[in-house]
Parts: structure tokens; C-alpha cells; sequence
């Protein structure tokens, strides 16, 4: 693996003008290698050949699939490489059973599956909002001067 630019070195091979050619593929290599899976999606990215670009990008997918990485997967699908629902499904799964919850939640909500939202949701601690029957009744037993009605079991 070849030394990996500083930050500003990233900036401008990135998005300015280097002094000398780039090989992109060479360098988002590196950063997959270092297990920087974002910046190896930039540079692959800016890869010219649009076959070497495509085949990359979805090898770098299955990599993020495997390892739940929900910021990487949302980059690529945001770019036009979509994923399916059982692509979101299995990395959801990945990301879960690698303890990263947050990132299996995210997949969960791209899934568009309220049951698994709502399990990780609670999983995490999140306060899932009243539903507008629960909040009226708040309101009106606010009103009576009676405390709100108990939701412990």
C-alpha cells in the first residue's frame, strides 16, 4: 500500500488540480486497504473509464454490504447506483449483528419497515412520539387536573 495523501494533499488530487496524473483506481485501492471505504468512494468516483468506475463502485458496495456501513451504501446509492431492498435488508443485518445500530436503523427506515424501525428504536432508546389518540388523551386528562394515564405495564 502506498503512502495515503494528507488531508490537504486529498483535497486537492480530490478536487483542485494536481500537479501530476492520478490514478484513482490505484488510490481509492489504498484507501479500501486502510479501511477508509469514504474516501475510497471519492476516488473511485473521479475513476475516467466508466467500465473500471461501475465495476469498483460495486465491488466497494459488496464490501459495504458486508460490513453495514450505511454512510458508504447511502453515498452510492445517492449516486445512482441503487440498491435493492434485500441489498438495504442485508446490510441492515450485517450492521445489527455487528453491534452498529445506528446504522442498521438507518437501513431500516430506507427499507421503509415499521416493525424493524420500531425494534431498533427501541434497541437504541429512542422515544417514539405519541401517536395523536395517545397525545389527546394527555391533553385531556391534563385538562381534568388527573395525572396523564400510567404506560408502565
Amino acid at each position: 500500500m502506498a503512502r495515503l495523501p494528507d488531508a490537504l494533499e486529498r483535497r486537492t488530487i480530490l478536487y483542485g488540480k494536481p500537479r501530476k496524473p492520478v490514478d484513482f483506481q490505484a488510490l481509492g485501492d489504498d484507501y479500501r486497504a486502510a479501511g477508509r471505504l469514504s474516501d475510497a468512494c471519492e476516488a473511485y468516483e473521479k475513476i475516467p473509464a466508466e467500465d473500471a468506475r461501475r465495476a469498483r463502485i460495486a465491488d466497494l458496495k459488496a464490501q459495504a454490504i458486508g460490513e453495514g456501513d450505511y454512510f458508504v451504501l447511502h453515498r452510492i446509492d445517492a449516486r445512482g447506483e441503487a440498491l435493492s431492498a434485500e441489498e438495504w435488508r442485508a446490510a441492515c443485518e450485517k450492521a445489527r449483528a455487528q453491534g452498529k445500530l445506528r446504522y442498521a436503523h438507518k437501513c431500516a427506515l430506507r427499507l421503509a419497515d415499521p416493525a424493524l424501525v420500531a425494534e431498533l428504536e427501541e434497541a437504541l432508546g429512542i422515544a417514539r412520539p405519541l401517536e395523536a389518540d395517545e397525545d389527546q388523551g394527555a391533553d385531556a386528562a391534563a385538562e381534568d387536573g388527573d395525572p396523564p394515564p400510567s404506560t408502565d405495564s
